[in-house]
């Protein structure tokens, strides 16, 4: 089994290729900016191919990015690619959805086979796999027995037919060896847990039994048996006869391995055969008659329900059988019925109404066991739709509107309901009590348009086909608790379809879709692309439309409306800001404009103006060069290497015109004839311009000259040649001229060269359209002497053959123009690449079969871009540099290319420097703009250690991964935006660390990194990183309450903590109290000795700690100091007496002292703060 990957993208930016190791640009091709962010709305391509398993809806649609391929709604309504079974833009060839036995299948047809692929899915969570077997599966020949599928594969080299029986993973092969080169197997069925089925082999026929591995012949016959209709009583067996005439088909009955033979008919509707529980319902032709019956079979039992004379009876449909009970509708001379048999007899279903009209729409529909009549009723000379429910031989309305012009029943579970289409585009969905004959409304809304689609009776949900999105699909709704929504493709941001890739200095424009301004304008220096900000933005149908690079200026033209209405104003982008450059409106709807460089040149009509006019448009102005009689705003300005010529006008208007500077010369006409203008034409030599024309079918020439005017050429041998078979091509210097007259059987090549037109060479034929480039044509050529068509080149009065056989599919581009070198590109087999300069002809790579289109070559720098695309949905965008390697640039399909623009325009172009733009789909983004870069362009770049910091710490960047220019990184500058004086280690190197400032709260901060180099470029790179304040330490103190003299004080600090787990520091002081030597001040833990005291003291300290950051805390702890028992103090001034007295005491003193003392211990009696 092969498990299938449909590539749905979870990064997308960068969306980077795979490039071959030859072709390294500095910037590979990726996304510049994802413009479109819109819902893209789920659209549907086959409303009879889809199918609800397991609580989602599996359906076909068709998306820009990836063609036709399967997509799902899952129980949430999420919209997504379920499989792709072609990568690229292509459709698949998926063609059938269906379930057996709690698996889900998906057909394909495989390209260029009449096979197909058949996918599985047993795991609603899971992928689906593709089932491989080893051999072709026919899913035209698919069967469905009882739930259980089959299908029929077969191979002409071994004499092999194969049933396929389907189970996902389990399933089965039945190997059918046939005895001659002409077999086949006709059909297959299930019944009592063994395989039946037809088989020719060219000298017999026979139906056929596998059962426990075993295969027998239960029945040989003289004629091919076509079909096997199973029911719970047996098979039904039909045989095609020709050996008697009229051919007949013979039915038979196949019961305990036993055949029956039953009844021979002349026609079997094989649109009107009904096989439920025991009963076979036939609609056919006897033999001998020529009008069809009802037959009825059970068993062996045969029934003919109904005895037709001819002529009574125009049409039979819609067998349907409840129980033993079967409905029919039939059309006849005595109206439309509804007809029913019970096994008893043939009735006429009463219905209430004089009349049905059916005009093909009304049905017979089995819903929930019930048998329900939708149609339109006649009644009072009004045709009314209607939904009825039989039920013993009557049919009860249940609902009925004459606004209503639609009705579909469907059913959902045990309950039935009806959606009803009203004329005023009111939708409404009603629930049937089949009890009681009611329709219950549960849904109004307003649409257009809506059709029933699938049901999912797991989760309640009722799919609606709601409207039609922009490309022909079906929109999807979903109708979830009586509340209508509709469906987008889930993780898709719609396209923004760039466009019109225009290059200046250092940016290029384009136009794109944005979500809420609609078409605007966009530059770009290929890394990011921003929104340019002008007027017409926010107004309403006016947008940009043509870009034009003059004189290193955007200017470009804004349409105001659609259509036939349309104008158009002249806008410049300059120095930043976009605005009009001219005040006039022009009004035409199309223009064609010639840009030289240094202006654009248009005819139009403008507001204001009586008459069309000649403009010239350049940066600084926008003028009036000449007023017009007679010209369109369609005529074509051609820029020659003799100046700007346009030829135009009708009767005395028509004529040539030349640009002088900023007038007007017309060529004087000499009195010479003109043909409809569109048939003229502007060539030149050079020495000469010259008039071609097309007069009364034949080719004839003018030739120009300013003093003179235009006189009439002798064009010798083409002269009166139909215009069709003469061809003239464009070249450098000069024009050469392909004639292909089978009329005068003349074929050859001639040159148009300083006035005098000569033939080149002579062939058997010319065939196809030729290529000029520069001073060549290429183009086919049947030699004199040859058989066979070949690829000839035509150049400076030589004609030779390259000896390529000549194909349809010729392109030609440009290798170098200081060789001048071309590079061929010839349609065989894909493409054979060649390259021609004067050397000769030299031949390099292929691209291969299945890029059978070549749609664009581009050359950017020393390299052609070729977009190519293939038959089955394979597109391709592939670099060939000079020496001839080709780099396939999107070897996974992750890009879809696309070849022409979804709003028009061309979606691929040079861009500024050495950038190539492009239009590129993918399902992630839509279609936006992506770039590449061949030129080396320094870019700044770097990394951080992390991207989530606590203040104060050092952030490690390196800025190694900066891209170099034409000239070395000489200086990398670091900066910690809003903090200019933040610390920076290694500042102007490559690696450098910059400390993080203290913080209250927690912030983002930007790191910048400028790279500089040799030559004073630069480049800027900036990256966000998040940082959390940094906590101050936590301060923990142990110290006693009191001390007596003499005794040693630790003063303890130790266990003070910092969140962040940073080195702490410590310092220790005396904040109030007696001067005393604090040993270890610099210390978690200081201590002192308690000196003499004269009398008790109390000494407040304070202790500092701080983080290696640079938090601080700060805390103070008091410690009460005593004299010890039984000192005096020999100092008489303390105020304890005389220096003999203080040192006795009765003992009752020295109690209550200790006694005190341990009182003030119990309590705590010291003071301690902490800050």
């Amino acid at each position: 089994m092969k498990k299938i990957q449909y590539g749905i993208l979870l990064v997308i930016l960068p969306l980077v290729l795979a490039f071959s190791y030859y072709f390294s640009p500095s910037k590979p091709l990726s996304i510049v900016k994802d413009i479109g962010q819109l819902p893209v709305d789920a659209g549907i391509i086959d409303m009879n191919n889809s199918i609800t398993f397991e609580g989602s809806l599996y359906f076909i649609s068709r998306i820009p990015e990836f063609g036709a391929e399967l997509w799902k709604v899952d129980k949430d309504n999420n919209v997504s690619l379920a499989l792709e079974t072609i990568p690229g833009r292509e459709s698949s060839g998926i063609r059938i959805l269906f379930e057996s036995e709690n698996i889900l299948y998906v057909s394909a047809k495989k390209p260029g086979s009449n096979t197909s692929s058949v996918y599985y899915l047993d795991d609603p969570n899971g992928e689906f796999i593709e089932l491989d077997l080893g051999v072709p599966i026919h899913t035209g020949n698919l069967k469905e027995v009882d739930g259980k599928y089959f299908a029929l594969t077969s191979s002409n080299e071994n004499n092999v037919d194969t049933i396929v029986e389907l189970n996902g993973e389990g399933s089965l092969l039945h190997t059918i060896t046939g005895n001659e080169n002409f077999y086949s197997i006709h059909d297959v069925t299930y019944f009592n847990n063994e395989i039946y089925f037809s088989f020719s082999d060219g000298s017999s026929h026979e139906l056929r039994k596998k059962s426990a591995g075993v295969v027998e012949t239960i029945y040989t016959s003289d004629h091919q048996i076509s079909r096997l209709i199973k029911t719970t009583a047996g098979i039904y067996i039909v045989e095609n006869n020709y050996n008697v005439t009229p051919s007949s088909f013979d039915l038979s009955f196949l019961s305990e391995d036993q055949i029956t033979p039953l009844k021979s008919f002349s026609h079997i509707d094989t649109d009107q055969i009904l096989a439920q529980g025991d009963y076979l319902t036939l609609l056919a032709v006897p033999v001998g008659s020529d009008v069809q019956q009802i037959w009825e079979f059970n068993g062996a039992d045969i029934d003919q329900l109904t005895n037709y004379i001819e002529g009574e009876v125009w049409d039979i449909r819609h067998l349907t059988r409840v129980s033993s009970t079967l409905y029919y509708y039939e059309s006849g001379v005595e109206g439309e019925k509804v007809k029913f048999s019970d096994g008893a007899g043939l009735y006429d279903v009463s219905t209430g109404y004089e009349y049905y009209e059916f005009f093909g729409h009304t049905r017979l529909l089995e819903l929930n066991s019930k048998v329900f009549i939708q149609g339109n009723k006649y009644q009072d000379g009004q045709a009314i739709p209607s939904v009825s429910v039989i039920s013993n031989g009557i049919a009860t309305e249940i609902i009925s509107d004459q606004e209503v012009y639609d009705y579909q029943p469907f059913s959902m579970g045990d309950k039935v309901y009806v959606i009803a289409k009203k004329y005023n585009s009111i939708i409404e969905l009603y629930e049937i009590d089949t009890d009681f004959g009611v329709a219950n409304s549960k849904l109004v809304f307003e649409s257009q348009s809506v059709d029933y689609l699938a049901a999912d009776e797991l989760n309640n949900k009722i799919y609606i086909l709601n409207g039609e999105t922009a490309g022909g699909q079906y929109l999807l709704s979903v109708i979830d608790n009586y509340i209508v929504n509709q469906l987008t493709v889930s993780s898709n941001t719609g396209g923004s379809y760039p466009r019109q890739f225009t290059a200046l200095k250092d940016k290029t424009y384009f136009i794109a879709e944005h979500d809420e301004l609609g078409t605007t304008l966009w530059e770009s220096d290929g890394h990011e692309a921003l929104l340019i900000d002008a007027e017409f933005n926010e107004i309403l149908n006016v947008s940009p439309e043509m870009l034009f690079n003059v004189d290193d200026h955007l200017i470009y033209l804004v349409k105001e409306g659609s259509g036939f209405n349309s104008k158009f104003q002249i806008w410049i982008h300059k120095e930043g800001s976009s605005y009009r450059l001219s005040q006039y409106t022009f009004n035409e709807s199309e223009l064609s404009i010639l840009n030289d460089g240094v202006g654009l040149y248009f005819i139009s009509g403008y507001e204001g103006g009586t008459r069309r006019a000649l403009w010239f448009i350049s940066p600084e102005e926008a003028r009036i060069i000449e007023e017009l009689d007679g010209v369109s705003n369609e005529t074509k300005l051609i820029n020659t290497p003799h100046g700007i010529y346009f030829t135009d006008g009708f009767g005395d208007s028509a004529g040539l015109w030349k640009l002088d500077g900023m007038s007007l010369i017309k060529i004087e006409d000499n009195g010479l004839q003109f043909s409809s203008s569109y048939e003229r034409e502007i060539i030149w030599d050079s020495q000469h311009i010259y008039l071609k024309q097309c007069i009364d079918y034949t080719t004839v020439v003018y030739k120009s000259d300013i003093a003179n005017g235009l006189e009439a050429m002798d064009i010798g041998e083409l002269s009166g040649k139909n215009c069709n078979d003469s061809k003239y091509y464009q070249l450098s210097e000069e024009v050469a001229v392909l004639l292909s007259s089978y009329e005068t059987d003349l074929y050859g090549v001639w040159s148009l060269k300083d006035g005098v037109l000569n033939r080149i060479d002579s062939f058997a034929d010319v065939r196809g359209e030729a290529i000029a480039m520069d001073s060549r044509l290429y183009f086919n050529a049947q030699p004199a002497d040859s058989y066979r068509d070949y690829l000839h080149v035509y150049e400076n009065g030589v004609a030779n053959n390259l000896y390529i056989e000549s194909s349809d599919g010729l392109k030609v581009a440009k290798v170098s123009t200081e060789d001048n070198s071309d590079w061929i590109f010839n349609k065989y087999v894909g493409y054979q690449l060649y390259q021609y300069s004067e050397n000769g002809l030299s031949e390099y790579g292929v691209i291969p079969d299945g890029y059978d289109n070549i749609h664009s070559i581009i050359k950017v720098g020393n390299i052609n871009f070729i977009q190519a695309s293939g038959q089955y949905g394979s597109n391709q965008l592939i670099a060939l540099e000079e020496s001839g390697e080709l780099t396939f640039l999107n070897q996974d399909q992750s890009i879809n290319f696309s070849n022409n623009g979804y709003y028009g325009g061309s979606p691929i172009g040079k861009g500024h420097g050495e950038w190539l733009f492009m239009q590129g789909c993918n399902y992630i983004v839509g279609c936006e703009p992506y770039s590449l870069s061949l030129s080396k362009t320094l870019l700044a770049s770097f990394n951080t250690d992390k991207n989530h910091y606590v203040a104060g710490y050092k952030v490690s960047v390196d800025g190694s991964l900066s891209e170099m220019g034409e000239a070395d990184i000489v200086e990398y500058n670091w900066k910690l935006v809003g903090y200019e004086g933040a610390q920076i280690e290694n500042n102007g190197n490559a690696q450098a660390s910059i400390k993080l400032p203290l913080i209250e709260q927690g912030t983002n901060l930007t790191v910048e990194l400028e790279v500089i180099d040799a030559n004073d470029n630069s480049s800027t790179a900036t990256k966000e990183i998040s940082v959390e304040v940094n906590q101050a330490p936590e301060i923990v103190i142990s110290a006693p309450a009191s001390a007596v003299e003499g005794s040693v004080v630790k003063l303890d600090a130790n266990a003070s903590s910092d969140k962040e787990g940073e080195a702490l520091s410590f310092q220790w002081s005396i904040v109030e109290g007696k001067n005393i030597n604090l040993n270890n001040a610099h210390q978690a833990i200081a201590s002192f000795t308690v000196p003499d005291l004269e009398e008790d003291a109390v000494i407040t300290f304070k202790v500092a700690v701080g983080d290696t950051v640079g938090n601080v805390s700060v805390a103070e702890v008091q410690v009460s100091l005593e004299k010890a028992e039984g000192t005096t103090n020999p100092n008489p001034d303390n105020g304890a007496g005389d220096g003999d007295s203080g040192g006795g005491g009765s003992t009752n003193w020295l109690l209550l002292l200790m006694l005190a003392s341990l009182m003030m211990m119990r309590f705590g009696y010291h003071r301690r703060r902490v800050n």
